[in-house]
């Protein structure tokens, strides 16, 4: 039986109140928390229709006669059902009684997942007004292996009493209270002593000697308790002859990659994973706010990656090279120092670098935002956090592996890509790119029966390209992080591989993902009436340790109702205190623990986060709140104008403010004259006749030779102003 904690009794209401826990997962916890509210006769308990409790709880409430309502999201009103519990409340005035809420387990539930109670509940409390008391449930487990769980038997349960909630937007201000006490909780479990990954992968790769790296180009495999020989042995060279704190890794997905990183982390040097894709000036910068004038890199790469600026030669570390120096008869030695001594006698041997929770592990860049890449430190505890929210949500097990097609400088790469399946014993399957993998990445996942395979929305572009309908069934986590995924990829991905895509929503920030789910869901399945949500996907509930929050973009901090599209804000456990060498963008972007982001975002009733693009990428018309990515993905599907192959695109939409501050929606493209609607009337009435109203139609529609895109692929959105404002102006 688990242990019951019981915290914020503070909080317990002195008048009647609405209390709403997140879920009951046990009799023993309803049985405290109905002592705690005065007995069986001061608490009547609300179930809903569809949703009811388990068999035990509602066998409980049936012996003991227990006082409640019946409710139904399909034939009552926020309001009715509002009156309905404020009945009950008032039907004794003599004495103090409460309404709480009881939700059952969901079916098919997400592992670790914030509430069981049903969305539409919490859209329902969004209009009424009662005197309501958010309750925290979260169940623990010990140790690093589904650390969150939301299933019996666990470890621990902790139950929170938080502050009361009056007044309008209940629904979205209870979801935020939950996801603010699950972010503390989670901070607040304990982690080792001795906080160093290197530790602790040195353990585990000990402990899980056959897993192996197994290199999607050239089918070859690396075991675990060879890469961390040479891993160690690697780690002593570069003490020795580097003496930097830090050293930058231009190197793709990899066996080398992975053999870099480690021994990096084994000599207690910093890794800074170069973005070897960007521009010139970027990787400059990024070199520059990381103080790293030493790189590791391999031959062959340097001679593939011929349109990258190398630095000197004189600051390259050739791995492949120092190996061969090293030569096989130290591997051999080394190789049977770890096969052979035991776990705790190889760390006093070796003495690894001893790290605290807040020392550095690597350094990792914000996107190429205004001002350049930001430089932010990973810390242990960051990485610790990630990797257990990360396995808290998928859940995997012992015979499960993972395909990589992340770069490690990428927030999909590092964590989920490299750490975790070395920390938890996991196979990896490595492949640099999908951008031109063809049918290769199909036949890794057959091959090698891969469980979970993470990358950007290209991963899973590239597992349906060829258009074969074949079910992937090993597949339990089809990962696309790091960008929206179009709808018909998500459709693609259901039809042909009949498995289920996970959205991701990424962050440097948060060294890794921030949100995830199982599944993608279709624009398509959201009703067209329920307003902007119905034109992006579902990205996921939060992590485990991390919460979002919406607030109006004009009003920072000015929380919005459920469904309602504004600043996306993220916090948790393994978000960064700050910038590297940049107070003023800490000060400005975050505060009391939140960051904003700058995407512009919804949360549904569910909890889960969609993701519209950056805040200068929407216009307000007639009042109407307009996401450009949202109008683009119609205006694709109705010209017909998806982007090409080699990622060009074929029409962007974009914002200009007349003298007015009125805002008109702009709309490039590069399609011939012929394939575009005669008049913008016609454009008009068919945006209209897909059930949009015509605040959505551009004002003008323009023909440009070529739309601009930054180096990572992504529009240019300030060239792309540029380039209509100086069209209109020939025009005019």
């Amino acid at each position: 039986m688990a242990a019951i904690r019981i915290e914020g009794r503070e909080h317990l209401p002195a008048r009647s109140a609405f209390i709403v826990p997140n879920r009951m997962p046990s009799l023993e916890l309803l049985q405290e928390l109905e002592s705690m509210l005065g007995g069986p006769s001061r608490v009547a308990w609300l179930v809903v229709e569809g949703h009811l409790p388990g068999a035990d709880i509602m066998d409980y409430l049936r012996r003991s006669r227990a006082a409640g309502i019946l409710g139904s999201l399909a034939r009552q009103s926020g309001i009715m059902l509002a009156e309905q519990i404020h009945d009950v409340m008032d039907k004794n005035r003599d004495s103090q009684r409460h309404v709480v809420l009881l939700a059952g387990p969901r079916e098919g539930g997400d592992g670790a997942t914030l509430t069981d109670v049903p969305g539409a509940l919490l859209s329902h409390m969004d209009g009424c007004s009662l005197f309501t008391v958010p309750v925290y449930v979260g169940m623990f487990n010990e140790g690093m292996e589904n650390t969150v769980t939301t299933h019996l038997p666990c470890h621990e349960i902790r139950m929170r009493v938080l502050p009361d909630i009056g007044g309008v937007m209940q629904g979205a201000r209870v979801q935020e209270a939950w996801m603010e006490c699950a972010a503390d909780m989670f901070a607040e479990l304990p982690l080792p002593e001795d906080c160093s990954l290197a530790r602790m992968l040195l353990v585990s790769m000990k402990n899980h000697a056959d897993g192996k790296i197994i290199d999607g180009i050239d089918d070859t495999e690396l075991p675990y308790h060879h890469l961390l020989a040479y891993a160690l042995m690697l780690g002593r060279h570069l003490r020795r002859e580097i003496g930097n704190k830090r050293l930058g890794v231009i190197l793709p997905p990899g066996k080398r990659a992975a053999l870099a990183n480690l021994a990096c982390i084994f000599a207690g040097i910093t890794p800074v994973n170069i973005n070897y894709n960007a521009a010139p000036e970027i990787v400059r910068q990024m070199m520059l706010r990381a103080h790293v004038t030493r790189f590791i890199t391999d031959e062959r790469f340097v001679s593939k990656q011929s349109e990258f600026e190398w630095p000197n030669k004189r600051d390259l570390v050739f791995i492949d090279s120092v190996l061969e120096e090293l030569g096989k008869g130290r591997m051999r030695v080394w190789r049977t120092l770890v096969h052979r001594v035991k776990t705790e006698y190889l760390l006093r041997y070796l003495k690894l670098p001893q790290r605290k929770a807040g020392d550095e592990l690597a350094l990792v860049f914000s996107g190429s935002t205004a001002g350049g890449p930001k430089a932010i430190a990973l810390t242990h505890r960051m990485a610790l956090f990630n990797l257990m929210s990360l396995q808290s949500r998928m859940q995997l097990q012992a015979g499960d592996n993972m395909l990589c097609a992340a770069p490690l400088y990428c927030s999909a790469g590092f964590i989920p890509g490299l750490l975790m399946p070395l920390l938890y014993g996991y196979d990896m399957v490595t492949y640099p790119s999908p951008e031109y993998a063809g049918g290769r990445l199909r036949k890794l996942v057959l091959r090698h029966n891969i469980t979970a395979a993470i990358g950007t929305p290209d991963l899973a572009h590239a597992l349906v390209a060829d258009g074969e309908d074949a079910p992937l069934l090993s597949l339990k986590h089809l990962v696309a992080a790091g960008g929206p995924v179009p709808p018909s990829v998500a459709k693609a991905v259901e039809t042909q591989l009949h498995t289920p895509l996970a959205g991701a929503y990424t962050l440097a920030e948060a060294g890794s993902l921030v949100t995830l789910s199982r599944a993608v869901e279709s624009a398509s399945e959201f009703p067209r009436q329920a307003g902007p949500q119905a034109y992006a996907a579902a990205i996921g509930e939060p992590l485990p340790g991390m919460a979002v929050s919406i607030s109006d973009p004009r009003q920072p901090r000015n929380l919005l109702p459920i469904n309602t599209p504004g600043l996306l804000w993220v916090r948790g456990a393994a978000l960064t205190r700050g910038y590297e060498d940049d107070d003023e963008a800490t000060i400005a972007n975050i505060r009391n623990g939140w960051l904003r982001t700058g995407d512009l975002a919804m949360v549904d009733a569910e909890g889960r986060l969609h993701v519209f693009g950056t805040k200068e990428r929407y216009a307000v018309v007639h009042g109407e709140f307009i996401p450009h990515a949202a109008l683009e993905n119609l205006l694709r599907e109705g010209l017909d104008a998806a982007d090409t192959g080699d990622g060009e695109r074929r029409l962007a939409v974009v914002t200009l403010t007349d003298r007015d501050a009125r805002d008109h929606l702009i709309m490039l493209t590069t399609l011939p004259p012929e394939a575009l609607p005669p008049d913008i009337s016609v454009l008009r009435y068919a945006i209209r006749n897909e059930g949009y109203s015509e605040n959505w139609c551009p004002d003008v529609i323009l023909s440009v030779a070529k739309i601009p895109r930054l180096p990572n692929g992504r529009l240019d959105y300030p060239a792309a102003c540029r380039l209509a404002k100086q069209t209109l102006e020939r025009m005019a």
